[in-house]
């Protein structure tokens, strides 16, 4: 007879069950969209056991701890990664990020625990909720020990760390201890504390966005945080790790594991089905330990995986330490697949882990959108196998029972070719040749690469360079390629060593650390004095190699950073590696791989304060190392992919070599392929070079490139605009009278220049309350390079301004990258000033940015100019004509110059006094150059 099972492990199953009831009910309604906040998402779920008042909730009575608590709760019961914890099954990545920087920040993951305990200490006084009921039953006792063990401190604070709780009385407060303590407390503040984040549907729209801005701000400060943390705490950090002496509980002993996974199988079986570790709240660590105690009883999927001969690292969008699901053939019903989410859902993915992913999660998340493939597509064609010395057919390793997980490799060499393609061993075309490497070594140079995975991706072994279909084909799947590649490495064959950029970038960081106590103070300030004195004037292979000193005007880039297909695949995969000629990764100080992303966070962090050492400093008495990150922030503005669109990939690009087929280098990155397929299926692989460099629009791209991505993303590619607009030119007129009057509403030139966004993109706005405007979706693009426009909806033009003027009616307004500067009668009235009060900063010009009448200013302008909208703001609250009125929005400012049309400047207007009809769209059928 089976031994009776304990009541916490039947509750917990059962808790298991309902939470994935309620998953179910609410995802059926539209559960859950990404600016909600992580309160909003825990309100929604069931009451945890140790819930001292399980009553119905009440969005009355906000308790911030208590939804803290209940997240952690099923958090715990049902695991840490995608494959275990049906919470975030149907939850966005947003929120699996803003979750990951909350529990890493409460835990101490990278901080002087003091900190954090801080912080805890404060919101346990200000909101009283202790966890447990009245009744001390075992259901609520398990379920209180597993919220509280998963939300222990990583180590205790030294002694006589103060326990006082620092003074948090407002988000941003600057009584916060440091900057990434604030910016995290500022981030709870959003997710728990204010009352409207658990009323979605009433929340006001800048709080919606100021949350979704805040988890991409404290994403790199976190990671900035980690690094710095990572390399003072291996220097010999006085804090040590929690014992099980200590007050906070500890996970169970392996034996422990062992006899309750037992008792929970036993359960199981009565069921009917089999379980995993879903059920268990213990930690990673304790589950590897079992996996590798119970080898020879792994399940059939994990035998398959033990025939890839490597050991492999954690898989990108996969947090490490996942458990293999258990499958046993008596059981017919898996509980993992009762929590299986729907196949088409795209945010099935573990929990956030900055040290392996870097700040940015989710890359390019269109450029596999629409697809439904099978698993063997999403794989590529052929990989390098590094065991046999030869490249494989992909579909034979998995016929074969095989694991494949690989690494991809990026490198640049197009513009080295040389001499004929020749035979290389195992590979079973010829491989051209280049001046960077020799191709014949190929076999042994990639056996010393930084990875434990046994295959590769590389471009001259994987593709077949004889411009075949099966070729062709390949080049179109490269979001594929990389997006599901397990590392990515990114190899910089005339980089010697990052030693030069990893010292500068070990220095700023530690400037960024904040410690407790003198004593940690006093060693943080010797190893940053330390990691300064080993700078010297070490390179940091960001820019070329040159062997005299840095000059000002030695601007170039290191050639991976001005090859058009780097730049796709570093979109694709910002998280790649860094490294040098011989295979040696980029880490802070050697112990820390940074991914390219690490590097974009700080840099991007410490922007201001880089270039005010860069521009005060002279070169002879400043590392080079300071200079050469500046200057490498603004040639490759790498910058955006913080914040990363469609349009910033394509302008990106236009200061990017390639020497042919641009489109082709860029296209998947981009998700726009439709175009490249039909080609190849209409013309064949033999004429698909001929016919795509045919008749290139300015020179760079075919027309049918161009049109699909306008077609997906119009507003993004017509508002884009030259930075070489906001020259001032004589008589104030339009710089486009002195600049050729071509591709002005292109998101490229003919020769290569700087762009910037829209006004709407800087202002951080939320993807769900941006509207398209239906007149754009007739916009297209002319073999010319013009734009021609069928319909458009008018915002203001000199017969409009006119009217508007005589009526007194105001349109407040904002202009970007136009040269004529606002007079003072186009200044906004008082009365206007105080209806918009402080909703778009009004009063702050940013980035050239005027704030003026746009009614008052076009009546002013020399010239006949048209304002037409592209994309407008749809609030959750508006009021009646919401439909039809203007409330905010983006537009193009279009001037006629020597009686040619031609696009002058981006605006972002508020209609205050509701002037401007959506909804009313002119027929035009204009040309704009």
């Amino acid at each position: 007879m089976d031994d009776p099972l304990p009541k916490a492990f039947v509750e917990r199953l059962r808790s298991l069950d309902v939470l994935r009831d309620t998953i179910k009910d609410i995802n059926e309604s539209g559960w859950c969209p990404g600016y909600w906040s992580l309160g909003a998402l825990a309100f929604r779920l069931p009451p945890s056991p140790c819930e001292p008042d399980p009553g119905p909730d009440s969005s009355a009575t906000i308790y911030p701890l208590k939804y803290w608590y209940r997240m952690n709760y099923y958090i715990a019961i049902g695991g840490m990664n995608a494959v275990d914890s049906p919470l975030w099954r149907k939850a966005s990545s947003e929120h699996v990020v803003a979750y990951s920087l909350l529990h890493d920040w409460w835990t101490a993951r990278y901080q002087d625990p003091a900190f954090s305990l801080g912080a805890i200490n404060f919101l346990t006084e200000e909101w009283e909720f202790t966890l447990g009921r009245s009744s001390d039953d075992e259901h609520s006792e398990a379920a209180r020990r597993s919220v509280l063990d998963h939300l222990r401190l990583r180590r205790s604070p030294t002694s006589g760390a103060a326990r006082t709780p620092f003074q948090y009385t407002q988000p941003g407060s600057k009584h916060a201890a440091t900057t990434y303590d604030r910016d995290l407390w500022d981030l709870f503040f959003h997710e728990f504390i204010l009352d409207s984040c658990y009323d979605p549907h009433y929340e006001m729209e800048e709080v919606s966005e100021r949350r979704v801005s805040m988890r991409k701000t404290c994403a790199v400060g976190a990671y900035c945080q980690y690094l710095a943390w990572s390399l003072y705490d291996s220097k010999g950090s006085p804090n040590e790790d929690l014992s099980e002496n200590e007050t906070a509980l500890s996970p169970p002993r392996k034996e422990e594991v062992h006899r309750d996974r037992h008792i929970i199988r036993t359960y199981c079986k009565r069921l009917g089905r089999s379980i995993t570790s879903a059920a268990l709240c213990y930690s990673r660590q304790d589950t590897e330990a079992e996996n590798t105690s119970s080898k020879d009883a792994t399940s059939s999927s994990a035998a398959q995986r033990s025939n890839d001969s490597s050991a492999p690292l954690p898989s990108h969008g996969q947090a490490s330490g996942t458990a293999p699901t258990s499958t046993s053939p008596e059981h017919d019903i898996e509980l993992t697949e009762l929590l299986k989410p729907d196949q088409n859902d795209t945010n099935n993915i573990g929990l956030f882990d900055i040290a392996a992913q870097g700040p940015i999660w989710n890359p390019c998340p269109w450029s596999t959108s629409g697809e439904v493939m099978d698993d063997l597509y999403d794989f590529p064609r052929y990989l390098w196998d590094r065991q046999e010395l030869r490249t494989v057919v992909v579909s034979d390793l998995i016929h074969n029972n095989v694991g494949v997980r690989y690494v991809a490799i990026s490198h640049t060499w197009g513009r080295w070719s040389k001499d004929k393609p020749i035979p290389i061993d195992g590979v079973p075309w010829l491989v051209p040749q280049n001046t960077r490497f020799k191709v014949q070594d190929l076999p042994n140079i990639l056996l010393s690469i930084p990875s434990e995975f046994r295959f590769v991706w590389m471009d001259l072994v994987c593709i077949p360079q004889d411009r075949s279909e099966e070729g062709a084909r390949e080049i179109s799947r490269q979001a594929k390629v990389f997006r599901g590649a397990s590392q990515a490495i990114a190899w910089f064959t005339d980089v010697e060593s990052f030693e030069g950029l990893e010292k500068i970038l070990a220095w700023w960081t530690l400037e960024l650390l904040h410690v407790h106590g003198d004593e940690n103070e006093q060693r943080r300030v010797a190893l940053k004095e330390e990691v300064w004195s080993e700078i010297s004037d070490k390179q940091t292979g960001l820019l070329q190699p040159r062997s005299g000193p840095l000059t000002v005007d030695m601007r170039e880039l290191n050639p991976w950073f001005t090859s058009l297909w780097t730049l796709q695949e570093v979109c694709l995969r910002p998280d790649m590696w860094l490294c040098s000629r011989d295979w040696k990764p980029l880490s802070c100080s050697g112990m820390v791989p940074v991914p390219l992303s690490g590097v974009v966070a700080v840099i991007q962090t410490q922007n201001e304060a880089i270039k005010e050492r860069a521009m005060k400093s002279p070169l002879n008495k400043t590392p080079v190392a300071i200079f050469e990150l500046r200057l490498w922030r603004l040639k490759s503005e790498l910058h955006k992919l913080l914040d990363l669109d469609r349009a910033a990939i394509i302008t990106l690009g236009d200061r990017r070599h390639c020497t042919e087929r641009r489109a082709e280098a860029i296209m998947s990155a981009l998700g726009t392929v439709e175009w490249y397929n039909k080609a190849l299926s209409d013309h064949g692989p033999e004429n698909l070079h001929k016919t795509l460099e045919t008749d290139l629009v300015l020179g760079k791209y075919p027309l049918a490139f161009l049109n699909e991505l306008a077609r997906k993303v119009p507003a993004d590619f017509f508002g884009a605009f030259r930075r070489a607009n906001t020259k001032s030119t004589p008589g104030g007129l339009s710089p486009f009278s002195t600049l050729p009057q071509e591709g002005t509403m292109m998101p490229f030139c003919r020769t290569a220049a700087f762009f910037a966004d829209g006004r709407l993109r800087k202002q951080n706005y939320i993807d769900q309350f941006i509207m398209t405007h239906e007149s754009l979706y007739t916009w297209r693009v002319e073999q010319s390079g013009a734009a021609r426009l069928p319909q458009v909806c008018m915002i203001s033009s000199k017969a409009i301004a006119a009217d508007a003027l005589r009526e007194k009616k105001v349109l407040p307004c904002m202009i970007s990258g136009h040269p004529r500067k606002a007079s003072d009668l186009a200044a906004i009235p008082r009365e206007t000033r105080d209806k918009l009060g402080d909703s778009l900063n009004f009063d702050q010009s940013q980035d050239g940015a005027i704030c003026i009448d746009f009614h008052t200013w076009i009546a002013e302008s020399p010239c006949e100019v048209y304002a037409v909208l592209t994309n407008h703001y749809k609030f959750k609250h508006d009021v009646e004509d919401s439909e039809r009125m203007l409330r905010a929005g983006c537009g193009l400012i279009l001037e006629r110059l020597n009686g040619v049309l031609v696009k002058a400047a981006d605006v972002l207007v508020i209609d205050v006094e509701s002037i401007i009809d959506i909804l009313e769209i002119e027929t035009v059928d204009w040309v704009v150059s």
